[in-house]
């Protein structure tokens, strides 16, 4: 099993300014697709606006924290002016205080609870407090509103990713992708959901996709790369992987990866090269030490894959799978008596679920795969 690494907020920057009524300056929020802004052109339309207002204000010396005294005396002398409000939850917002921006969100959502916008700019600031729930519920009267705007749908996807509710994430990253079939957080979110999902076509498809876009990143090299390697399409890996490493890129993690895909296609001394200088590095990293000795035992040296097999459950006892290569090994050198012994020392070590993987292991004649992260020193 390879391990295969996953990977978001978008700031808002709005000016306003108090004689300027915030409604009257993009297009009020309307009912149908076709009748409202999205929320991205609504926000830079505000933006722009403001920044103009505020920076051919007649008093030169006239700033934010004079703009804060006349809102906030404004909005004492008429709590129901909502444009005052939404302006003050803006310049909060902008001051880097997204509870304080999200207290004048409220209050203006409590006089015009149907404001789509009003809802998105509240929910992004419960995600940047990372109240999630109220970001989700917020985000959910927004879509409700307004079905149609991928950036509402976004804002959602990231707090139900924070919920770790997959089901609801995949609902808004797909809306996303159905209305923008080319956004690319959903196809690499979604990407990374399908993959572990099982539907790995599906998850290389938008994978390539976003790859198309960007054949230079090495990030989405590496990613394809790997889903590339769990889907056995290893030359594919390699095409991908010796470019980066030719490139120069010696991040560990990636060259442990390389080693894998060379060990899976069965170029064992490519393989062994690189994990001789990764473990000069990295002396204690039990993955590298068990993919050597598998290394060892594919390439016919029983007595280094013995060794390396019992320094690694010396050093790491509950690691599983250097019991399930030594026995094997054993086996194969028809040491059956040592191979039964390492097998009563298993079943005194580990619980049922493990000894059932060390018994449908031990049983086939298929090669052990390394299933550890490089730094991952732990029992599976």
């Amino acid at each position: 099993m390879i391990l295969v690494l996953g990977c978001f907020g978008v700031p808002l920057s709005v000016y306003a300014e108090p004689a300027v009524a915030v409604d009257a300056a993009p297009p009020a929020p309307a009912q149908h697709q076709n009748m409202m802004v999205d929320f991205q052109t609504y926000q830079q339309s505000l933006d722009d606006f403001f920044h103009i207002k505020l920076s051919t204000h007649p008093d030169p010396d006239y700033g934010i924290n004079s703009l804060i005294i006349d809102l906030s005396r404004k909005a004492a002398e008429n709590p129901e002016d909502t444009e005052t409000m939404i302006s003050l939850g803006h310049i909060y917002r902008i001051l880097g205080q997204p509870r304080e921006a999200n207290r004048f969100y409220q209050k203006a959502l409590a006089l015009k609870p149907d404001n789509y916008y009003l809802y998105v700019f509240s929910g992004v600031m419960y995600l940047q407090t990372k109240q999630y729930p109220e970001a989700l519920e917020q985000l959910d009267k927004a879509v409700a509103i307004n079905p149609y705007d991928t950036y509402a749908w976004l804002a959602r996807g990231r707090a139900t990713l924070e919920l770790q509710n997959e089901e609801e994430t995949l609902k808004s990253y797909e809306k996303v992708l159905e209305i923008n079939p080319g956004n690319e957080e959903a196809l690499f979110i979604l990407s990374a959901y399908y993959f572990n999902r099982g539907e790995k076509h599906k998850a290389l498809r938008l994978l390539e996709t976003l790859f198309e876009k960007h054949p230079k990143d090495q990030y989405l090299r590496f990613r394809l790369g790997s889903l590339y390697l769990a889907d056995n399409q290893i030359d594919r890996t390699l095409n991908l992987w010796e470019d980066l490493f030719f490139e120069g890129n010696r991040d560990p993690q990636f060259v442990f990866s390389l080693a894998v895909a060379y060990f899976q296609k069965g170029e064992y001394d490519r393989a062994e090269k690189i994990l001789d200088h990764l473990q000069f590095l990295l002396p204690h990293e039990t993955g590298i030490q068990f993919l050597l000795a598998e290394v060892y035992r594919a390439t016919d040296r029983p007595k280094k894959a013995i060794q390396a097999y019992h320094a690694i459950m010396a050093e790491t006892p509950d690691y599983l799978d250097a019991y399930i290569g030594l026995i094997m090994v054993l086996r194969e050198q028809n040491r059956t008596a040592e191979a039964e012994q390492v097998m009563r020392q298993a079943a005194g070590h580990f619980g049922s679920s493990e000894l059932d993987r060390l018994q449908k292991m031990i049983g086939h004649n298929n090669q052990i795969h390394p299933d550890k992260d490089v730094s991952d020193e732990s029992t599976e």
